[in-house]
């Protein structure tokens, strides 16, 4: 089986919420569902109570428990969840959260308070630690910590109050969390997946498209909806990863209209040896 019909078939069981019967493909639309971020989404369907479902559930399971506890511990902070509610269930592999730089030293040490460890600190991002999960911190969602793709403070003008797995927490409202899929799929992970092509499908509104070009990400927003249709009409196999001329091309048009961007694109030439390599790798790998 190709893996286009495999993407679509993947497409057709999540919409019509079908359980997955043919054996034969189980072990391809598993590896399918896997590189499209949708895994335990699938494993549930289909039923399958194997070490990989046990694997998933307290993956989920791990993330719901620090996400109660970092939401505890910010909760009189003007901060938003980021990547973690989508219309799929998935085991996010880390717990992202946007916040401004003015809060940047009380929620490090709040983090570190609750037994969170500090593993790298960037310019305009730092990752934590606890218990083998990465808690990334966001001032402004850059390419590898140096060039800007988004306003940090403008999205966080765009939060309201959502549910995830029992935790209220703040997060992007629906319409924003499609802005920041876009481009986060375009000018960093330069990677689509079916994941991506759900959340956009399932959410994106007219204030989605307003606040793209109030973002300068109107093009990025456009190449999602372009990778939709053609995912919908079988026309590629998802995930989609961009080639090093399309994100060229793509991200020069957003040097080219963002201020915040162009200010700080030339800092990717700062990247050291390893952190070029996997940039680079980007363009080749074939899943996250």
């Amino acid at each position: 089986m190709s893996t286009t019909y495999l993407t679509k078939d993947l497409i057709r069981i999540i919409e019509h919420n079908k359980a997955v019967h043919s054996a034969d493909n189980l072990d391809a639309f598993i590896y399918a569902a896997k590189r499209n971020k949708i895994l335990l989404h699938i494993l549930r369907l289909a039923n399958i109570n194997s070490k990989l479902r046990q694997v998933e559930e307290a993956k989920l399971a791990g993330i719901i428990r620090l996400v109660g506890e970092v939401g505890r511990s910010l909760q009189d902070l003007e901060y938003a969840f980021i990547k973690l509610i989508k219309p799929v269930t998935y085991a996010p592999s880390d717990v992202d959260i946007l916040i401004k730089i003015e809060d940047y030293n009380s929620i490090a040490k709040r983090l570190r308070k609750i037994g969170c460890k500090p593993l790298l600190i960037e310019p305009y991002n730092a990752i934590f630690q606890k218990n083998g999960i990465n808690i990334d911190i966001y001032v402004h969602p850059s390419i590898g910590g140096r060039a800007i793709y988004l306003d940090g403070r403008k999205l966080l003008d765009h939060v309201g109050e959502a549910v995830f797995h029992g935790n209220r927490i703040p997060a992007l409202k629906p319409y924003a969390e499609i802005v920041l899929v876009a481009a986060h799929a375009a000018y960093k992970e330069m990677f689509y997946t079916l994941n991506d092509y759900f959340t956009t499908k399932t959410w994106i509104d007219k204030k989605s498209f307003k606040l793209a070009e109030e973002l300068y990400i109107t093009d990025s927003l456009k190449t999602s909806l372009k990778l939709n249709m053609s995912i919908k009409k079988g026309l590629t196999e998802a995930p989609i990863r961009l080639s090093l001329h399309q994100w060229l091309k793509i991200f020069a048009k957003k040097v080219a209209r963002d201020p915040t961007t162009r200010g700080t694109a030339l800092k990717l030439l700062q990247l050291s040896g390893r952190d070029m390599k996997l940039f680079l790798e980007r363009f080749t790998r074939i899943s996250y």
